[in-house]
């Protein structure tokens, strides 16, 4: 798994059409769905939404992460939390993506680790969106200017 974590000033973002994953979700998942297939994060996460002070998460789910799963998210969980608590965030951000190096998980995969980690952090005490899988977004992002506003982990 690898995390790019930055300190946003805001976060914006708006579903542009189905991603190369092949699976997009809408805000509210179907009836007939499993609840647990589908985090709180994401059911509450529209296919557009804006947040200031935010701590933006970009996940990248590797080939070899559904293998270890519990103990990648608990790991991933504390540095997001580390991270977060540095900085005093009204939000944590998770957003999948894809092009962050090594080799990519399945899109289920991904989707299923994703939902885990955005319910582990939440049930720390924070607040997640995650915005919906699956769909190829338009961004809006400004970072804080301080050098430890940018961190990458690959874990």
């Amino acid at each position: 798994m690898k995390l790019l974590m930055l300190h946003a000033e805001r976060f914006g973002y708006r579903a542009q059409c189905a991603g190369d994953s092949g699976i997009a979700h809408p805000a509210h998942p179907p009836e007939s769905s499993a609840a647990e297939a589908y985090p709180p994060a994401l059911e509450r996460s529209p296919s557009a939404g804006r947040v200031e002070a935010a701590v933006v998460v970009f996940v990248q789910v590797e080939g070899g992460d559904i293998e270890r799963k519990a103990r990648l998210v608990a790991k991933a969980a504390r540095n997001i939390k580390w991270f977060a608590g540095k900085r005093s965030p009204s939000h944590i951000v998770l957003h999948s993506f894809a092009h962050l190096g090594g080799d990519s998980a399945s899109p289920e995969a991904a989707e299923d680790i994703l939902g885990h980690l955005a319910r582990k952090i939440e049930s720390k005490g924070c607040s997640v969106i995650q915005t919906p899988f699956g769909l190829s977004f338009a961004l809006d992002i400004a970072i804080h200017e301080d050098p430890g506003a940018k961190v990458f982990k690959s874990i």
